[in-house]
């Protein structure tokens, strides 16, 4: 067997450039259930074929290759520390760390000594859950309380007239100029920003509620100024005739007194109506 070394990371793509080239892959599995696959030996690429620029790989290197990278399951015996079953028997002395469902192996290869963690399925399921490592727990909820009240006096307050401040210089120089004027973060003074925005429409609205009574009395106040205008009898300048001795003054008396009824009669049906719109 024979490998081409070749970039790390580049493995994938340099292996269609040659001939017969292939990449050996092994099934990894981390502390917490999780797997992936990964280069068996990361920066070469192997083939079966000399090809100029290839060097040969020891045979028994070969063979912990060859057995890492079979996909076939291995079996464990956690008791007694051994494979009973499966391709990574011939690396069984190589074990340096035992877990419920994985191993660690340490071996030599191409110049260089490697860790892998090997999946393996237990021989007896009940003695391999004394090897299980726990997952680390979350913090209880009063440490987190902890680490957030910790964070929140970390906060410093600023007075809104150094808020004020911030902006205005912000609005002249640019958010990040400012920032660095006053040794903050830009995301410090665009919120300042944006508490500024919604403190506006809170205040016009304040107002506006201040300003709602005022203008409702001053309606209040013309309707029932209007109404005691409709109301109120009309003056008039003429005054009534002083009563005459004779036939002719009686009738122009009387005349007046009809028209004067009259004025009067309208007025109260306009105050009849008035109030009918008042009720």
């Amino acid at each position: 067997m024979y490998c081409v070394r070749v970039s790390p990371g580049t493995e994938k793509k340099q292996v269609s450039k040659i001939a017969d080239g292939f990449l050996p892959m092994y099934q990894s599995v981390n502390e917490y259930g999780r797997s992936g696959k990964y280069p068996v030996v990361p920066g070469y690429v192997f083939t079966q074929n000399y090809v100029p620029g290839t060097v040969q790989v020891p045979d028994d290197e070969w063979k912990i290759i060859e057995a890492i990278s079979d996909p076939q399951p291995s079996v464990l015996d956690h008791a007694n520390r051994m494979i009973t079953e499966g391709p990574l028997r011939v690396i069984e002395g190589e074990i340096t760390d035992i877990e419920a469902e994985r191993i660690s192996v340490c071996v030599r290869l191409l110049g260089d000594n490697r860790q892998y963690w090997l999946v393996v399925t237990p021989f007896d399921p009940e003695t391999a859950e004394t090897y299980r490592k726990p997952i680390p727990e979350e913090p209880e909820e009063d440490e987190k309380e902890g680490e957030k009240d910790m964070g929140e006096k970390m906060k410093v307050e600023y007075t809104a007239e150094q808020e004020a401040e911030m902006i205005a210089r912000a609005e002249k120089v640019g958010i990040q100029q400012a920032a660095k004027e006053y040794s903050v973060s830009w995301q410090v003074i665009a919120g300042m920003k944006r508490r500024a925005r919604g403190k506006k429409p809170e205040a016009e609205g304040a107002e506006g509620k201040k300003a709602e009574p005022v203008k409702k009395a001053e309606k209040k106040k013309k309707k029932e100024t209007s109404a005691a205008r409709m109301t109120a009898p009309e003056e008039s300048d003429d005054e009534l005739p002083a009563a005459p001795e004779d036939a002719e003054g009686l009738r122009i008396q009387n005349a007046v007194l009809r028209e004067k009824a009259e004025k009067l009669e309208a007025q109260v049906a306009r105050l009849k109506k008035a109030l009918q719109v008042m009720l």
